[in-house]
């Protein structure tokens, strides 16, 4: 019997990531073929935006990991993810009166709450998502009320919604176009916190921030519960816009982000930096400060408006792991190094190592995050083979080989390496942190935590961290306008 593997698709405005990958024994994900392609303006800020190219290029990649597995398998569904910036998080409270003597609350009781969620409607939007909820015992809140005797029972989820069409897109796009069956919607902020925080860092409660290409994605969580989720429409291609007014046209501007773009705007005020000609033969020169200047105001404008939305929620003071921040976008040099000089409670989110096979090439990659988070929350065999006769079946045996020769028993990793919850047409509401992954709490995450090897700067959280921020953010658009 063959094992299940999953498909999933990334839809990045910058790059879309395919995967297909297996859960092992030990819940660890296993990817097995990957393949990358930019997104060439078909999709922006997370939504599909041009319908026939998205669907060519999610054919080609198809096609492309259907050749990396062995014995025929063909992908036959696939699960999509999705970041886009019309995704908000809406609260909805549902509620039981248990009588003056109350009773003793039971799964039929919660499941009563859950199918509440059914009724909520909002104008114009889908629910993609229906988030664990934070329950209330007599008004007392409580993570876990089974077994417990109330009176008044009450639940507030998170509802994740986003304009209907985002939704019939991606549906549209895959199933009609492409022609194979949609296992379910992702979304992906979820997907990403699920392989990046620890249980301590929910916990404590964090503010996860992906600094991605066409939108920034701002999730809360608290008490190991998703308390709020923001989708800011600004990213590094809004720095990239920025630098096309140095006449430059947009592939240019992206590469000299890379390269040349900086958060430092001292000691380089005579430094020029070369680059080709529109002819191609020529050289033009760029002023360093005048690339800097544009990179470090941009950078300045998403990270007030981030932390301002953190501020907002009113759940800053809470938040006792601070910032956890990802993305491409903040991969800007000296951006980093900035954000840390101010916060005491800040770390750079990667894969944990806890829940991937390392012996992966893809799982070194920061741009396939978000893809192996999808796979992490897939729960549905994503690949079917061809049914094989018997002479096929008793050749595909394989036979001793010489001695001290390993043979190959699973499909081989390949792929293009250029650089919690799932809804379909059923809902699934499993918190990622009760899932049977046979992961102990305690192993270290891949970006090592240095938890161990180098002492925290503080270990006291400073109050509103992220209004004190703000108003040191305020003191560099300051300090950059005054710059000449």
């Amino acid at each position: 019997m063959k094992e299940d593997l999953y498909a999933v698709v990334d839809l990045g405005s910058t790059y879309t990531v395919g995967m297909i990958g297996k859960k092992l024994s030990n819940g660890r994900i296993s990817p097995i073929a990957v393949h990358t392609e930019p997104s060439n303006g078909c999709i922006r800020h997370g939504c599909i935006y041009n319908i026939d190219n998205t669907a060519t290029m999610l054919k080609r990649m198809v096609d492309v990991l259907n050749n990396q597995l062995q014995d025929g398998g063909k992908i036959t569904s696939i699960y999509a993810g999705v970041g886009c910036q019309s995704m908000m998080a809406k609260q909805y409270a549902a509620s039981l009166d248990l009588g003056d003597d109350g009773q003793v609350i039971t799964q039929e009781h919660l499941q009563t709450l859950r199918d509440q969620v059914s009724d909520a409607r909002f104008e114009g939007l889908e629910i993609l998502y229906v988030a664990d909820p934070l329950y209330y015992i007599d008004g007392r809140q409580e993570i876990h009320p089974q077994g417990i005797r109330c009176s008044h029972l009450e639940a507030r989820y998170q509802l994740i919604t986003a304009k209907r069409t985002v939704a019939h897109n991606i549906r549209y796009t895959i199933e009609e176009k492409v022609g194979i069956r949609l296992s379910g919607i992702v979304i992906s902020p979820i997907a990403e916190a699920a392989v990046t925080l620890t249980s301590e860092e929910k916990t404590l409660g964090c503010a996860f921030v992906n600094l991605g290409g066409g939108c920034t994605t701002i999730s809360i969580y608290q008490n190991r519960l998703l308390s709020a989720l923001y989708v800011l429409p600004l990213g590094g291609h809004n720095v990239t816009r920025d630098l096309t007014s140095l006449r430059l046209v947009e592939a240019d501007a992206e590469a000299l982000k890379i390269s040349k773009g900086s958060m430092i705007m001292e000691g380089i005020r005579d430094r020029i930096v070369r680059i080709s000609s529109p002819d191609k033969i020529s050289e033009r020169e760029i002023k360093q400060l005048d690339i800097n200047r544009l990179v470090a105001a941009r950078m300045n404008e998403i990270t007030f408006n981030y932390l301002n939305l953190i501020n907002q929620s009113g759940m800053a003071d809470s938040l006792g792991a601070g910032l956890v921040i990802t993305g491409g976008g903040a991969k800007v040099n000296a951006y980093i190094p900035q954000l840390d000089d101010q916060l005491d409670e800040l770390r750079v989110g990667t894969i944990r190592r806890d829940l991937i096979d390392e012996s992966k090439e893809a799982v070194n990659n920061d741009r396939n995050l978000t893809a192996i988070g999808l796979l992490l929350l897939a729960n549905e065999n994503c690949v079917a083979y061809a049914a094989q006769s018997l002479d096929e079946l008793i050749n595909s045996i394989p036979t001793k080989g010489v001695e001290g020769e390993k043979l190959v028993t699973e499909p081989s990793f390949a792929g293009n390496f250029p650089e919690e919850n799932i809804i379909s047409d059923k809902v699934i509401t499993d918190d990622i942190d009760d899932l049977d992954l046979n992961i102990n709490d305690d192993e270290e995450d891949n970006y090592e935590y240095e938890d161990e090897k180098q002492p925290k700067k503080s270990q006291t959280k400073r109050k509103n961290w992220a209004r004190n921020m703000m108003t040191k953010m305020m003191d560099i658009f300051n300090a950059d306008e005054n710059n000449d």
